[in-house]
């Protein structure tokens, strides 16, 4: 897999917008933004996001 990265091989195109990733898992959470779902969840202030990395750079704001 990550040879594809190298290779520039995207063999999973998004049904919705033709993007395409090197693995099925981008793919799943690139898939939020047109469904609207956010299924990662702040537990300091309930807060939503579709990655759980938005979510881990989110959660800095309440260590600062």
């Amino acid at each position: 897999m990550h040879q594809r990265v190298h290779m520039g091989e995207r063999p999973y195109p998004c049904d919705v917008c033709n993007k395409t990733f090197t693995n099925r898992s981008n793919l799943k959470v690139h898939q939020h933004v047109h469904n609207g779902e956010h299924p990662n969840r702040c537990d300091v202030c309930n807060k939503t996001f579709g990655s759980k990395w938005d979510l881990k750079v989110h959660q800095r704001v309440h260590t600062a």
